[in-house]
């Protein structure tokens, strides 16, 4: 009983990491050390990241924590429009489907 318990809480957590992977841990000192920024919230960490390979990559130079933050500013800024045009196609479309004789 017990080998068949612990059979199936081991295949449960490998079907949970594989749909549900568990949030990786994040040191604040290794982001700060590697992106020059303190105060980097856990899902902008993959953006700075690869801000800094694309810029390295392609100019030589290493953006400096004024640059990583305004890159982040202007990402949030395209999301952020992004998401508001999709909400007005949204209001669009259901003012048509009321307006649609039924």
């Amino acid at each position: 009983m017990r080998r068949q318990m612990a059979r199936q809480t081991a295949a449960l957590e490998r079907v949970a990491e594989r749909f549900a992977p568990s949030v990786p841990v994040v040191d604040a000192r290794e982001v700060a050390a590697t992106t020059g920024v303190d105060h980097l919230d856990v899902a902008e960490m993959g953006l700075v990241l690869d801000y800094i390979t694309k810029t390295e990559a392609a100019t030589g130079h290493r953006p400096s924590e004024e640059e990583i933050l305004i890159y982040l500013a202007d990402e949030k800024t395209v999301d952020l429009h992004a998401r508001l045009r999709e909400r007005e196609r949204e209001v669009d479309q259901m003012v048509a489907n009321r307006r649609a004789p039924r």
